[in-house]
């Protein structure tokens, strides 16, 4: 398993355009990739969830990846 930990720095967040470029990236991994800002964890690989956290500028957020075999 893999950590990333991340201070988004866009002044508008992760809006559609953004989690839309992220989600694409996600899908191309065979392994499992999570986000993760306070309690909240989503797939990377949904859009929906991914901007149903609402995550603003200076958020901090952490990216799991989990091997699948």
């Amino acid at each position: 398993m893999k950590t990333f930990e991340y201070v988004i720095k866009d002044e508008l967040g992760i809006h559609a355009r953004p989690a839309g470029s992220l989600v694409k990236e996600a899908k191309q991994f065979m392994s499992k990739i999570t986000i993760q800002k306070g309690d909240k964890v989503v797939k990377a690989s949904k859009l929906m969830a991914l901007m149903g956290m609402g995550v603003k500028c200076s958020a901090f957020l952490s990216a799991m990846q989990r091997y699948i075999m």
